[in-house]
């Protein structure tokens, strides 16, 4: 049963704040698009499509490019963008709307 954009946007966002979290750092030096690389192959190898799709998600959250994508999951950066640019931009109006919404809400007071 396929996610829904929603489920799919907060798997991303869950792997951007363990990235944020656990990233590069001075000790660490791996470059932010070869850490979102590396989760995109891993859920491919698992064979997962709803992680590969949060994978990826979070990988062009990071601005990671199509070509790169492409490169992890063995196809070329057209078909990595026809397969997964759609869950892309579902998440983002998704995240949209609930930014739109969470602004017009009055300020929460004592």
């Amino acid at each position: 049963m396929p996610r829904a954009p929603e489920e799919v946007l907060e798997e991303a966002e869950k792997l951007a704040d363990w990235f944020e979290q656990h990233g590069p750092s001075p000790e660490n030096q791996q470059p932010v698009s070869q850490f979102f690389i590396g989760c995109i192959v891993d859920a491919v190898r698992l064979g997962d499509a709803r992680d590969i799709a949060a994978a990826v998600l979070a990988a062009r959250n990071a601005r990671v490019s199509w070509f790169q994508i492409g490169d992890a999951l063995n196809v070329s950066a057209r078909d990595a963008e026809h397969r997964f640019g759609a869950v892309v931009e579902l998440a983002q109006a998704a995240r949209k709307k609930v930014r739109s919404a969470t602004s017009e809400l009055p300020p929460l007071g004592r």
